[in-house]
């Protein structure tokens, strides 16, 4: 996990979008998703698939993307 949370910081801003195209385990969506950006996951494996609907589905209730906690808040 560390590894994916280091390359999202180091080459993604806020609110980007980070494409994982073998998402696998989902480490990378989850990674983005709590680091405040949207993620793109693509796997051939249904169970893959399914792994990652309740990894984002998890994660983005709590970190949602369009509302990072490093962002000012709007006036």
């Amino acid at each position: 996990k560390w590894l994916a949370r280091d390359l999202i910081l180091s080459w993604s801003d806020p609110l980007d979008t980070v494409v994982d195209p073998f998402a696998g385990s989902g480490t990378t969506a989850m990674m983005a998703i709590k680091n405040g950006r949207s993620a793109i996951s693509i796997d051939r494996d249904p169970a893959a698939i399914k792994l990652l609907e309740k990894i984002t589905t998890d994660n983005s209730t709590a970190h949602s993307p369009a509302t990072p906690a490093a962002s000012p808040e709007a006036p």
